[in-house]
């Protein structure tokens, strides 16, 4: 699944309290589309001016088609416009995953029929091209873009009497440049790392899986998480100090359990427990820093009427009550979650109307750099490619130091700025979302979110 995008870090100090979260919430109903009004977003990306999200359509009873889901949203959720794939047509097609691309468009993956399907749109929205036979069986769940603009995906394909998870590296136009089978397994979720190699996530038999990956898809090591029964790994996230967590759903004499775990980088098992819901789902998790963590998923009552989403914030190894809870709406659950370059935790998924949007923001209470002036700089152009400017510096605050950081935390470049307005090279700089951190006599004054494409 699935972007992750860590701000808090940035700033300095020792702790960080939640005011309160600022709640943003919109369903979308296919009825506007001539459907039946429900569905449910099964991903989640950001893009420069706001959110897109995947899934399908519910259908009427008796029917014998789905059809793929796409929304755009702004950073208000106002919808900026809402398409339906193949509707009408005698389609059983699902979408799982979508990834932007530079040009505008869209790659969509999931599953047609029952095999593994892949869609590419333009920036119009219209179908460039679709692929449903590349392997017998199953279903893509995850993509994501290589450092040389490729796709990775991720999912699984049937095998004989088992299944068996598959990785594939495909080009724009949709030809396979590799592909790797991993047997007795499901994948569900990719995550990119910063050296070209990836993780995979999901399950084996009865138990959780993660594993790592060089570029070529050959595994480097496998870690299997088995804590009650039949656990799932849904979400894996890396953290700032290079670690991995991941949220995972196992099962019990009561229903789901929701878990959540830690794994060092070399893939060894520091923690693993439940998140201490009742009946409950965990299908998303982000690193928040400072040792703390969002988890995101659904909890239904013992009959498994009810399936109400929810997200909390928990210390890292979740040994102590959540440090904030929220409960969705009655009906609505989430499917995906992001951290967006404003620190939002932006979640989608499902309403008794349909696709469903929750934003939560959280007023973080920093004494020692309230006290800082604000800057007044800025970066553009957004996004950048082979180099970003620095514009409105302050002549008085010169010369300023700045760090530009990735998703992951890590420092990629640093440097001094000593004119009002600088150029700053990103040419090696992999496609992604990016924070410039401006500092004067070593005081953070201003932490700017960069989005470089290539």
């Amino acid at each position: 699944m699935k972007q992750v995008y860590l701000f808090l870090f940035l700033f300095v100090f020792a702790h960080a309290l939640f005011a309160q979260m600022n709640v943003l919430e919109a369903s979308f109903s296919d009825e506007l589309n001539g459907l039946s009004g429900a569905s449910t977003a099964f991903d989640l990306q950001e893009v420069a001016d706001g959110y897109v999200a995947v899934g399908t359509t519910d259908f009427p009873t008796g029917a014998i088609r789905t059809n793929i889901r796409l929304i755009k949203v702004d950073r208000e959720l106002n919808v900026v416009f809402d398409t339906t794939y193949h509707k009408g047509e005698i389609q059983q097609r699902i979408g799982r995953a979508v990834q932007p691309l530079n040009d505008g468009g869209f790659v969509i993956v999931g599953r047609s029929y029952n095999n593994p399907f892949v869609m590419r749109v333009g920036e119009n929205l219209d179908t460039l091209w679709t692929k449903d036979e590349l392997i017998p069986g199953g279903r893509w769940d995850a993509c994501t873009l290589t450092p040389d603009n490729h796709l990775l995906l991720a999912g699984w394909t049937e095998i004989g009497p088992a299944y068996a998870g598959t990785v594939q590296k495909m080009d724009f136009d949709g030809n396979v440049i590799w592909s790797k089978i991993y047997d007795f397994s499901q994948l569900t979720d990719i995550e990119l790392l910063d050296d070209g190699t990836f993780l995979t996530a999901g399950a084996a038999g009865f138990r959780g899986l993660v594993m790592k990956h060089q570029a070529n898809g050959d595994t480097i090591w496998t870690q299997n998480i088995s804590f009650s029964k039949s656990e799932v790994v849904y979400d894996i996230d890396a953290t700032a100090d290079g670690d991995l967590i991941f949220a995972a759903t196992g099962s019990g004499f009561a229903g789901p359990i929701a878990f959540t775990g830690k794994l060092s980088a070399s893939g060894e098992l520091q923690w693993f427990a439940s998140t201490g819901f009742l009946s409950a789902q965990s299908v998303a998790v982000e690193s928040l820093g400072f040792d703390q963590l969002a988890i995101c998923g659904s909890l239904s009552d013992l009959y498994g009427f009810s399936d109400d989403g929810y997200l909390a914030l928990f210390e890292e190894d979740v040994s102590t009550e959540p440090d904030f809870s929220d409960n969705f709406p009655e009906g609505s659950s989430a499917a995906a979650m992001l951290r967006d370059v404003d620190g939002c935790l932006v979640m989608a998924g499902r309403s008794s109307e349909g696709f469903y949007f929750r934003k939560n923001c959280m007023d973080v209470v920093n004494t020692e750099t309230a006290r800082i002036p604000a800057s007044g700089a800025f970066v553009f152009p957004q996004p950048g490619d082979d180099h970003v400017a620095v514009g409105a510096l302050e002549p008085e605050r010169l010369p300023a130091d700045y760090r530009l950081f990735n998703t992951k935390g890590q420092l990629v470049r640093q440097g001094q700025l000593i004119q009002t307005e600088q150029i700053i090279s990103t040419i090696d700089l992999p496609t992604g979302h990016y924070v410039l951190q401006l500092l004067y006599k070593d005081e953070v004054v201003q932490s700017l979110p960069v989005l470089i494409t290539h």
